[in-house]
């Protein structure tokens, strides 16, 4: 396939000082979880007698930190009984094998590693996050891990401002790839070029829909 050379004029567009560094977004991006988040909604919630959440809870829970979600979909005084259900469910038994690998996002991390472009997680879960990325191979490709309990979670611009600091580059010279409006809030809020993953509804200084074309058209900005 060809690359795309107008792609490869909004990568200079987006990074005018050059790419030093690119940070990510979980679930959604690196990985394929909504199935997972689903079920484990659905699961507390049936726990409690409830029905499965709407579809518009569907998608809240896919963006949002864990006890966001939880508040939306069970009333105030189950939040109180919430070890009870959690007690019957292991996340990584019962809920990872649902979970799959964005195709080729393995190669890309290899090829960005490779190119000496330094790489970072942000997401908004709380817990598990360095395990689930270490289950699917992905963790050993960045040196930090940005979760909603070390920060505030997006869409603040705390983690993106702390990934920054910690690599001491500026925001021209980095990318945040999310899914979500609050990825998006999140780096236009530290001043970052979002790379919009699979949603033209953001306002993202670039849109991909697959991770073979972002590294085709990164390595024609690059090489």
């Amino acid at each position: 396939m060809t690359m795309d050379k107008g792609l490869v004029e909004q990568l200079g567009l987006a990074v005018p000082a050059g790419l030093a560094g690119m940070m990510f977004d979980c679930d959604g991006v690196l990985l394929d979880s909504r199935d997972s988040n689903i079920m484990y909604y659905n699961l507390v919630r049936q726990y409690f007698g409830f029905p499965p959440i709407s579809q518009a809870d569907e998608r809240y829970v896919h963006m949002h930190t864990g006890m966001q979600s939880l508040s939306r979909v069970l009333p105030a005084p189950y939040l109180q009984r919430l070890g009870e259900a959690m007690q019957g469910i292991d996340y990584m038994r019962d809920l990872v094998t649902h979970i799959t690998l964005q195709k080729g996002i393995i190669d890309l991390l290899d090829w960005l590693a490779e190119m000496g472009v330094r790489l970072a997680v942000h997401t908004n879960r709380t817990t598990l996050a360095e395990d689930v990325l270490l289950k699917f191979g992905l963790k050993e490709f960045f040196d930090i891990v940005v979760t909603a309990k070390t920060h505030q979670p997006k869409p603040s611009p705390e983690g993106i401002f702390a990934i920054l600091g910690a690599w001491g580059v500026d925001p021209e010279q980095v990318m945040f790839v999310g899914d979500s409006v609050l990825d998006e809030k999140a780096a236009a809020g530290a001043g970052v070029a979002l790379v919009a993953y699979r949603n033209p509804e953001l306002a993202g200084a670039i849109h991909v829909d697959d991770f073979n074309e972002f590294r085709r058209a990164l390595g024609g900005f690059l090489e």
